[in-house]
C-alpha cells in the first residue's frame, strides 16, 4: 500500500480519550499497517476517501487503522473493538485481502489434512 506518514499533530486526536489508553495498542495499530487482513477504500461525505486496515488477531480484540488519503498517505486513527462491531468498517471498495476464498476445494473431511494420507 506503500509509505504512510505518522505525524505527531494526529497522535494527540488518536489518544484524547484517556479511558481508552489508546497508546496500548500502537504496536498493534503498526502491525496492522505492515501486515493487513483486509485494506478498504471508503467514501465519506466531504468528498474524500479514507483507507480502513483491518488487522485480525486471534484474541477477543480486533485492530482498525484510518488512513486518510490528503496530501499523501497519513495515519488519521486506530481503535480496538470485537470482531462483530469491526464488520461495520467493511464497506466501500476492496483493494486487498490476505486469503482469498477458493471454491474449488471440498471443505471439512479429515482427507485434505496430510496425515490422513498416511
Amino acid at each position: 500500500m506503500g509509505d504512510i506518514r505518522i505525524q505527531r499533530s494526529c497522535i494527540h486526536h488518536i489518544v484524547e480519550k484517556r479511558q481508552d489508553a489508546r497508546e496500548r495498542y500502537v504496536k498493534v495499530a503498526l502491525d496492522t499497517l505492515i501486515g493487513p487482513f483486509e485494506v478498504w477504500q471508503v467514501a465519506y461525505t466531504n468528498d474524500t476517501y479514507r483507507l480502513a486496515f483491518i488487522g485480525v488477531y486471534e484474541t477477543k480484540r480486533q485492530m482498525l487503522v484510518v488512513v486518510t488519503l490528503d496530501n499523501g498517505k497519513m495515519l488519521w486513527n486506530f481503535m480496538q473493538c470485537d470482531a462483530k462491531a469491526l464488520n461495520k468498517h467493511r464497506h466501500g471498495k476492496l483493494l486487498y485481502k490476505r486469503y482469498a476464498y477458493v471454491p474449488s476445494k471440498e471443505k471439512g473431511h479429515c482427507n485434505q489434512w496430510p496425515c490422513a494420507r498416511a
